[in-house]
């Protein structure tokens, strides 16, 4: 089975922003730390709901995602600027924004070569000194007890009202995984925690 994660976001595109119109904790934490104005890239911003948060933290938010489905979702919501790309080659200038979110987004990316230059990416577009949270699902969660193979790679269903069902890729980060990608990445570890059934990391170049 081959992923093809914007495809399959674009059919579920209504019904994921019907469904997650929320912001996670951790990234109105993350945002409203930063210093009000600052340019903050949201790569994979989906539907838009933390470049709202964004907004509200008196940010200049920029989203990138693959999804066309998820992008005009997006646009509906605002007029922040919106770019369909590729994570693992980012259409925007190195070292143009103070922070970036990547939050449930680079557990997508099929490969293992893939993922790290998605979050290669990440630390090329920061500024120095800025800062990047990513969140990823973890391995250690119990209700995908035994879903993944050996890889920690696994195919989840999102079930939509008309009853079809489409099945997204994920990987599995454990701990010491999710950690030694950011380091072979070249990112810098600024603080680690787990959380909700997600291991999230704050880093910088």
């Amino acid at each position: 089975m081959t992923a093809e994660p914007g495809e399959i976001f674009d059919d579920i595109a209504d019904h994921f922003d019907a469904t997650r119109y929320k912001p996670w904790p951790e990234t109105v934490e993350f945002l409203e730390g930063l210093k009000t104005g600052s340019r903050v890239l949201d790569a994979g911003c989906g539907n838009g709901r933390n470049l709202m948060a964004a907004d509200v933290a008196g940010l200049d938010a920029v989203g990138v995602d693959l999804s066309a489905g998820m992008l005009r979702k997006a646009r509906e919501k605002g007029g922040w600027p919106l770019v369909r790309a590729d994570l693992r080659a980012v259409p925007l200038g190195g070292g143009t924004f103070d922070a970036v979110l990547a939050i449930a987004v680079v557990h997508h990316i099929d490969t293992e070569a893939g993922r790290l230059a998605a979050l290669g990416e990440l630390g090329r577009v920061l500024k120095p000194g800025g800062n990047a949270l990513v969140g990823v699902w973890a391995r250690e969660q119990e209700r995908l007890a035994g879903a993944c193979d050996e890889n920690g790679d696994a195919w989840v269903d999102w079930k939509t009202p008309d009853g079809a069902v489409r099945k997204r890729f994920y990987h599995l980060y454990d701990e010491a995984g999710f950690r030694g990608a950011l380091k072979a990445a070249g990112l810098r570890e600024v603080r680690y925690f787990f959380r909700c059934d997600n291991h999230y990391a704050v880093v910088g170049r």
